[in-house]
């Protein structure tokens, strides 16, 4: 629009003209002027349009042909036809009843707001999924600052291998011989020190109690280049034992995976070794001669080598709690919790079943050298299950040159470390196997025979 330009003056100039034009489809034009002709505006009153008073001077809805004379206004080419000697009309909406209106309305909001949603989903999803990576990955840091923390005060030492363990060493509440054997616990498959709890309460007692976490688990570091084996888990409890208890006797204690452990290192720490006992042990030829034990074996190997990825990536916090959780002090389970949510958990258990998948499938029928005493425990449920198990632990009982075996009733596999009551009755039986060493008074249970308690 042009500097000075008045609407006003164009439509007088257009009136007195007699260049005011009606639309074709017989709609009015401009809104009524003082000084245009009384047909120029149809119905209403002056300034208004159907009754809806306008702004003055602006033209309601309606296609009009506005006039400019002598060029005072300019409009684009394209808008504009030549009527008559120096008009242009310029083309506006015409107009549309107001029903007709609203209705257009709420089909373009309509179509505005669909659009607009499929527009700006994969937006909206795209950050979500960002804020729930970022959440999780914070997340997940906060965790494993908290799993490499562990409780505090644990020591370390750095094996042979590079590997470097954390432990807890406690001596007696109350005084015991110089010669007391240290109770040496070692941890089944995807279990750390904490699973030990109860039996550490129960038995600190009266003895010396040495707990750890092997590499990779807790705070414990896995360091070694060379491939994972058995044999470096094994190596590495012999080092924990020489550089903890020194001279100092022993008793091996182990649980499942542990168990097996415990009696690969009686031979190389025969000097200290004053005994073990074996809470639901694991056998090397089960995934041979149980088909129970082979199965699970299989499902268990792909889920395991899914977890760490996916823990590092921050899924941790979509475990839900695992059953057992509740059964552990309350004092514990906080920590516990963020273990089994944590990754370096995940990737130590598959490194280490990985390895005990190949030994135990390549198996010789040969089981390691056991050359103290030895008493077995065992959960009744798993011989229930799987008559095959009773048979292989009654083998490594009958291996032993002193050996008993007895049956916790109503009770599982895990349930024998984690529930407060047949944890507690365990360790009554190891404190009667320690007073017997001592007092040389060591079971000679005929190995067929299952005491039950």
């Amino acid at each position: 629009m042009g500097q000075g330009h008045q609407p006003g003056v164009a439509f007088r100039r257009c009136a007195a003209g007699h260049h005011a034009h009606r639309d074709v489809r017989g709609r009015e034009g401009l809104p009524r002027h003082p000084k245009a002709p009384a047909d120029f505006h149809r119905g209403g009153a002056p300034g208004t349009r159907h009754g809806m008073r306008l702004p003055g001077g602006v033209p309601g809805p309606g296609k009009v042909r506005a006039c400019r004379i002598d060029g005072e206004r300019r409009v684009p080419s394209g808008q504009c036809t030549r009527d008559g000697p120096g008009a242009v009309r310029v083309g506006v909406p015409g107009h549309v009843p107001r029903r007709a209106l609203y209705r257009r309305g709420r089909s373009a909001l309509r179509r505005w707001a669909v659009s607009d949603r499929i527009d700006a989903l994969p937006r909206l999803a795209g950050g979500l999924l960002g804020a729930g990576i970022a959440a999780g990955t914070v997340s997940q840091f906060l965790r494993h600052r908290r799993v490499m923390h562990g409780h505090g005060d644990e020591p370390t030492l750095e094996t042979g291998a590079g590997n470097l363990l954390s432990y807890r060493f406690s001596e007696p509440e109350r005084p015991v011989a110089p010669d007391a054997p240290v109770l040496v616990f070692e941890t089944a498959l995807l279990s750390t020190a904490e699973h030990w709890a109860w039996l550490e309460t129960a038995l600190a007692t009266d003895h010396p109690v040495l707990s750890y976490n092997r590499a990779g688990y807790g705070p414990s570091e896995y360091r070694k280049s060379a491939p994972f084996t058995l044999g470096s888990a094994v190596a590495d409890l012999v080092d924990l034992v020489r550089g903890v208890c020194g001279a100092r006797p022993v008793v091996l204690t182990g649980h499942s995976l542990g168990g097996y452990l415990a009696l690969r290192a009686l031979r190389p720490l025969r000097e200290a070794a004053a005994g073990a006992v074996l809470i639901d042990p694991s056998h090397p030829a089960e995934l041979l001669r149980s088909h129970r034990q082979a199965e699970g074996a299989r499902r268990l190997g792909p889920t395991l080598s899914l977890m760490p990825t996916s823990m590092r990536l921050g899924l941790g916090a979509l475990l839900s709690p695992p059953q057992w959780l509740g059964r552990l002090p309350t004092d514990l389970q906080r920590l516990a919790l963020a273990q089994y949510r944590d990754w370096k958990l995940w990737q130590a258990g598959a490194r280490e079943w990985e390895a005990t998948y190949g030994e135990f499938l390549h198996h010789d029928g040969i089981l390691p050298e056991i050359g103290v005493p030895l008493r077995l425990v065992a959960a009744t449920r798993t011989h229930e299950r799987d008559p095959t198990q009773a048979e292989l632990h009654q083998e490594i009982v009958a291996a032993a040159p002193h050996g008993d075996q007895f049956l916790i009733d109503d009770t599982d596999h895990d349930a024998l470390l984690l529930d407060r009551r047949p944890a507690c009755r365990i360790a009554e039986l190891i404190s009667d196997f320690v007073t017997g060493l001592s007092t040389k008074d060591l079971s000679t249970t005929d190995p067929s025979t299952k005491a039950r308690h």
